[in-house]
């Protein structure tokens, strides 16, 4: 194994629980803001997943290509007050838990 680094692939985890009465709001408000970390600078992909048995726990997956990318857009989006928007949504987390990329197989 190697040694982790702030080089290379950065998976990020994002686990929260939505409220159910703003399920739908929430969903309209990720289809309008999604774009926006697909198209910035260093994104290689954002997903997001439902719990089968809550669907109102949410984990969603963003990789970067560096570390770096990852931070600037973090600051960004504190920035544009679009976090504020998403913890008005939120009624547990969010937690964060960052990957770097050991072995592709």
């Amino acid at each position: 194994m190697t040694s982790q680094t702030d080089d290379g692939p950065i998976m990020t985890l994002i686990e929260f629980t939505i409220d159910a009465n703003r399920a739908a709001q929430f969903e309209e408000y990720m289809n309008k803001v999604a774009p926006g970390t697909r198209s910035y600078p260093g994104n290689i992909s954002f997903e997001s997943f439902q719990s089968p048995e809550d669907g109102m726990h949410i984990m969603q997956r963003v990789v970067w290509s560096d570390m770096k990318s990852q931070k600037q857009y973090m600051q960004w989006r504190e920035s544009t007050g679009v976090f504020d928007e998403i913890r008005g949504f939120i009624v547990s987390g969010p937690e964060l838990t960052y990957w770097n990329l050991n072995q592709t197989y």
